[in-house]
Formats: C-alpha cells, sequence, structure tokens
C-alpha cells in the first residue's frame, strides 16, 4: 500500500526519482507543505508525554517563535531515504521514508543543538495517529524520528532520567541519502583519501563512493532565511596544500618547529566543521581572527598551525597565505601537540583555539571525509584525547579557549596533577550552547597586552547572560598572566618594547640552562603510541 501510495504522490507531483534536488531547486507543493507543518507539530506536542527530549528542553522550545526557527527539507517525490547523524542512525525502518523535515529550533547556536527531526510517511489518517504524529491532507504522515539505537527504549518507555533522554535527543542535521537498489542515484565520485607518517601529511587522488546530502534548507514563509554556507566547490574534496603546488598529490609536513637555545610561543588552532551544511561561511573569518590574535601578540607564523574542516586553498583565510591543514588530519594534530609538549625548552606558552561543532560530551566532530555522515574514530577529537596530549606538558603555561557547544565537558577531564600549567575556559556549561560568535569575538578582539587570562574570562561572564562560562585552572592561581605568558596588571605597565624584548615571540635560553635540560637526548614521540579514544559517545 505504502509503494502504491508513494507512486501516485510522484504521478501526481509531476516529479521524478531520476531527477537531482539542486540547492536552486524550486521547492514543490508538497516540500512545502511539510515545512510549513513543521512547527505546527512542535505546537501540538504534550511536552509532559514527549519522549524526543527533556520536558524543560520540549517547553523552551515551543516558546520559540516561528521566524526564529529555521526549516529544512528533503525535496518530496525523490525518496525513499535513510537518514544519518554522526552518533548513530535514525530509525526509518526497513524501506525508509518519504521525506525529512528538520525544524532547527536554535539557528543562532553552534552545533550540536537541538533540533526537531519528523519523517515523512504516505499514510491515510487512520494509519497516522499517537503522539508525535502529524497527518496532512495529500495523505503525508510526519511522524518524530529518534535514533534506532534509542527506539525501543522510547516505545518500551524504558527511558527515564532527563540525562538519559539527552543521549537520544537528535542535535545535528542528519545525512538524508536515497537508498541503494531505488531510483534513486545514491553516489556521485569525489577525490579524496588521506594517509599520515609520522608527521607528514599526505594526501592522494582516489575515488570512493560519497553520499549526496538531499536535506537542504528552505527559504519557507514565516521562517528564518537560510545561512550562507561555504561555497559547494571548497568543501568537495580534502586540501592539503595552501599553495596548490600539485594538484593530484600535496605532501604539506606538519613541522614542529623547535630550535637550540630558544623557547617559542606556539599556537594551534582547530575549528572543524563536520560537513559544509553546518559549516557557515563566517567560520573562515574565525579561522582569520584567530590567525590575526596569534601574530597581533607575537607568535611566530612558523609556530602557528592551523586546522580547518577539510583545508582552505591560499586565496581563502587567512589572508597571508598560512598554512591550513584538514581538520580531519587528526593524527598530524596530536604528534604536533605531543611534539611540543614533550619537548624540553622548546615551548614558553601554548596557545589552544577550539571551535567547531561538538557532541553532548564535548567530542569536536572536526569533518566527515568519507562522507557517510557518521563519525569515525579518525574524525573527531575527544575530551580525552585532548586532556592525553597536554598531560605533563613542558611549556610555561598552556590556554585553552574553546568555542564549542557542550564546552564544559572539557573541564572534567583535566586535574592539577597531570595538567598543572594548564588554563581552559569555556563558552558555557557542560549541557549549554556557544551562542553566535560572542565568545570568540571577545577573546580574539581583547586587548590582551596588559591583562590576566582570569580577568579577560571574567569580564566575559559578567556580560554573558545566554550561558554560564567555565574555567578551569591546573595551577590553582599560580600563573597570572596573559595570554602570550608575560606578567598582568604590573604597574606601571609594560612597554610594547619591554613586551617584544622579554615576551613576545621567541627568546633565548642560557646555555647553562639549556643543556641542563638536555642532559639526555630528546626522543621525539612515537606515532604508533597515539590512539584513538575506544570509548566514543556513540557506543555508550
Amino acid at each position: 500500500m505504502v509503494d502504491a501510495l508513494t507512486q501516485s504522490m510522484q504521478e501526481r507531483d509531476g516529479y521524478s526519482f531520476d531527477e537531482w534536488d539542486a540547492p536552486d531547486s524550486p521547492v514543490n507543493a508538497r516540500t512545502a507543505a511539510w515545512a510549513a507543518a513543521a512547527y505546527d507539530v512542535l505546537q501540538t506536542v504534550a511536552c509532559e508525554r514527549q519522549r524526543w527530549t527533556t520536558e524543560a528542553s520540549c517547553r523552551a522550545a515551543q516558546a520559540v517563535p516561528r521566524h526564529l526557527t529555521r526549516v529544512w527539507a528533503t525535496q518530496a517525490g525523490s525518496g525513499p531515504y535513510l537518514a544519518w547523524v554522526p552518533d548513530g542512525r535514525v530509525w526509518a525502518g526497513m524501506d525508509g521514508v518519504e521525506g525529512v523535515v528538520v525544524l532547527d529550533l536554535h539557528p543562532h547556536a553552534s552545533w550540536a543543538h537541538l533540533v526537531l527531526l519528523l519523517l515523512v510517511y504516505p499514510s491515510h489518517r487512520q494509519h497516522c495517529s499517537g503522539p508525535g504524529t502529524h497527518w496532512l491532507a495529500s495523505g503525508d504522515c510526519l511522524r518524530i524520528g529518534v535514533k534506532e539505537r534509542c527506539r525501543n527504549l522510547l516505545e518500551n518507555g524504558a527511558l527515564g532520567g532527563d540525562d538519559v533522554a539527552r543521549r537520544c535527543e537528535t542535535n545535528m542535521l542528519p545525512l538524508e541519502h536515497g537508498i541503494t537498489g531505488s531510483k534513486t542515484p545514491v553516489y556521485e565520485k569525489e577525490i579524496l583519501g588521506a594517509s599520515l607518517n609520522s608527521t607528514q601529511a599526505t594526501i592522494t587522488t582516489k575515488t570512493r563512493p560519497h553520499l549526496r546530502q538531499r536535506l537542504l534548507c528552505r527559504d519557507a514563509p514565516g521562517y528564518l532565511s537560510c545561512p550562507v554556507l561555504r561555497p559547494l566547490e571548497d568543501t568537495t574534496h580534502l586540501v592539503c596544500d595552501p599553495l596548490e603546488k600539485n594538484r593530484q598529490s600535496c605532501r604539506e609536513p606538519v613541522q614542529t618547529r623547535c630550535r637550540v637555545l630558544e623557547a617559542c610561543d606556539q599556537g594551534v588552532v582547530v575549528v572543524g566543521a563536520w560537513r559544509r551544511e553546518v559549516s557557515p561561511r563566517h567560520t573562515a573569518a574565525t579561522v582569520h581572527a584567530a590567525y590575526r590574535l596569534l601574530t597581533r601578540y607575537g607568535f611566530l607564523k612558523s609556530n602557528i598551525k592551523i586546522f580547518y574542516a577539510n583545508g582552505a586553498r591560499r586565496d581563502e583565510y587567512p589572508a597571508e597565505g598560512q598554512g591550513v591543514y584538514p581538520s580531519s588530519m587528526k593524527l598530524a594534530l596530536r604528534y604536533h601537540l605531543r611534539t611540543v609538549c614533550s619537548a624540553p625548552i622548546c615551548t614558553d606558552s601554548l596557545l589552544l583555539y577550539l571551535a567547531g561543532p561538538a557532541l553532548p560530551d564535548g567530542t569536536i566532530l572536526l569533518w566527515d571525509h568519507d562522507g557517510d555522515g557518521r563519525a569515525a574514530a579518525g574524525e573527531i577529537y575527544t575530551p580525552r584525547e585532548l586532556a592525553s596530549d597536554l598531560s605533563g606538558c613542558t611549556a610555561r603555561q598552556v590556554t585553552l579557549l574553546v568555542d564549542t557547544s557542550y564546552s564544559g565537558q572539557l573541564i572534567r577531564v583535566f586535574n592539577s596533577t597531570k595538567h598543572a600549567n594548564v588554563q581552559v575556559y569555556t563558552a558555557g556549561g557542560s549541557d549549554e550552547y556557544s551562542w553566535g560568535r560572542e565568545f570568540s569575538g571577545h577573546w580574539l578582539h581583547y586587548p590582551h597586552a596588559h591583562t590576566c587570562t582570569a580577568a579577560v574570562h571574567q569580564e566575559y561572564v559578567n556580560t554573558n547572560n545566554q550561558s554560564t562560562p567555565m574555567h578551569f585552572d591546573g595551577s590553582d592561581g599560580r600563573i597570572q598572566s596573559t595570554i602570550f605568558g608575560a606578567p598582568c596588571n604590573v604597574t606601571p605597565p609594560y612597554t610594547h618594547r619591554e613586551l617584544h624584548r622579554r615576551y613576545l615571540g621567541c627568546q633565548n635560553t642560557p646555555a647553562a640552562l639549556w643543556l641542563r635540560a638536555h642532559i639526555h637526548p630528546f626522543t621525539r614521540p612515537d606515532p604508533a603510541l597515539i590512539t584513538n579514544d575506544q570509548q566514543l559517545p556513540f557506543h555508550s
């Protein structure tokens, strides 16, 4: 019966399974009806009996006006679909679903954040009933979707407690793709591939199937307009050489600079993006701002490493042509951090800026380099991995600026024993979102020359009313300095010349001190010992 209904709807809509739903294709009448109904579904949900989120979050979502929400939908007539979010599959039955609609409830918050995911089935009215369902006169039934691993718990009523309920929330845009064997073309070819040998990152050309995203933002009446995303051609392959010396294969080493008789400030910028649909164009400007912050306070270009989305061409940010590596070069990132943290008298101040989509346990989503919508160990950076990479760091001070949703989760993995020189500043609490670009705007444009990092944080706390920024200080207050390691609140304040001579960039180390620190030969970290975290959030 479902097949017959689907076929009749295709004939009625005059829409073929074989037509691609291009980003600029017009929305047909059924898709428009789905989009219009999404907000109505939200308002009819009985929050005290629903199980797609906590009761408090449900009521908060219903209080958001329609014009402040954003709607995403697949094109009617081009299914059936399967749906994947980074931490699992959305249950869609054996035959997939006719369509998918996602209501973004907090479009001004960083990903991940709560969304209402609706699955569309052709159905007669008597078969579209129960909590979380909505029937349309076109013969479509909209039903709240859930993750496959949560379905039995929800149906059996065994799910209890807000903590468990949050684990079953849908908080990312799913990858919607056609089912193999249907008339929908499933794959398109993408140039992709990555391997890593020690600090040498190699991106080679090979062909693999790549699932095309069929869920698109819709400029529907009454909803917030769609975001400006990064250009499609900039997100279809990994870019590892900003100079594009060789389009077929590029070998751009992530070199760690530790020179004899010298200690330098080191900066690392990690901005994941996961997929194009959650990668707005302004993320490139944020990368540029982080880079400019570092260079403004003396960090040498050779001591700044940027890992951004799928990489960037030389004509993108940063404009100065700084090397930008794909964020999915995770082993190169971790090897670099461990090297600057293990070499004696190499790093004075280490500043690490983290941003991008994050899962509710604080795990940062880097880049979906295999294009399947599912998070693999090499595509994410977990809090435990970060804490392990910074454990016992030999730098005089380590400062983390974390602008992600659920950033407070990172506080839990640090302790004063292994991270006595680490300070962490987050955009919000462990269950809060990062809103807009407020945190990054504050830290990246702040005049840091004479102000303690703790004071910069407190100023942000005092002016922020949407979240509860957190901090961790492994030194228990002993470190009182700026982001580049200079003493703060000095009277009279240091002149720029004094700062440059004594604290900015690189400083000479007395030979006797350097030789004492190198009594035993320094051995670089073994890449084979850098293992991925096996306790992934979607395995729990």
